[in-house]
């Protein structure tokens, strides 16, 4: 089975935002690929099958990571199994986009 990387801010309780949610239920309801969840130490999260990655520390809150937190996440994809797919969670913008083709090409 391929692994897919979900790109997004820190998967955790409180449900209160959509990106959050659609993260969390697409890693619960996947069948034919296995879902890497990028979250925070600790965290209890009911995804069977997904793989749970805390990359993000216990102080990551809001709805907007910050510029280490969005480092700690560059890194993981430019050290991760080749063999991942990688699906963003977010608004394309021209930066997070040069950035995501570089770490690709990087790869």
């Amino acid at each position: 089975m391929v692994d897919v990387l979900l790109v997004s801010k820190p998967i955790v309780p409180p449900w209160h935002d959509s990106s959050k949610n659609l993260v969390r239920d697409l890693a619960t309801h996947m069948q034919r690929h296995v879902p890497i969840v990028l979250s925070q130490p600790g965290a209890r999260l009911d995804m069977p099958r997904a793989r749970i990655e805390p990359i993000y520390g216990n102080d990551s809150r809001g709805f907007s990571p910050a510029l280490a937190d969005n480092a700690r996440v560059l890194a993981r994809m430019l050290t991760g199994r080749r063999s991942e797919r990688w699906h963003f969670f977010f608004a394309p913008n021209p930066k997070t986009s040069t950035v995501a083709r570089v770490a690709a090409r990087a790869r």
